[in-house]
């Protein structure tokens, strides 16, 4: 590989990353959330490792952030948060069809391989 396609591949899986974490954080968001909706008196420790685990992502997403913008030349930021809400979106949709079961995961992963987009 070039360096130019070097630097394009590294490019990507930063972004791909930056996204990932996005959507780790709105997961964690929403652990808090539906916790919070019932009324759970979850202990001091339980909101701390939630707390800990949003910081943590937002911390790296800042700075992979940084590198996307400096290193990458990414595009503009909001079309970054507009694939956040999609791969989000994907995810959810995905565990809620597959659920715990490997069976309908393998199912899935096929159906997504023999897609024609």
């Amino acid at each position: 590989m070039t360096p130019n396609e070097l630097l394009k591949r590294a490019g990507e899986s930063n972004g791909a990353a930056f996204v990932l974490l996005s959507v780790a954080k709105m997961y964690a968001n929403q652990t808090e959330d539906d916790l919070k909706k019932l009324a759970m008196g979850y202990r001091m420790a339980e909101k701390y490792a939630i707390l800990k685990s949003v910081q943590t992502a937002g911390n790296l997403k800042k700075q992979l952030g940084l590198l996307e913008n400096t290193l990458f030349k990414a595009r503009p930021e909001d079309d970054i948060f507009d694939d956040v809400n999609d791969f989000y979106m994907v995810f959810k949709t995905i565990a809620e069809k597959v659920g715990d079961s490997e069976e309908k995961m393998k199912r899935m992963l096929e159906i997504i391989k023999e897609a024609e987009l």
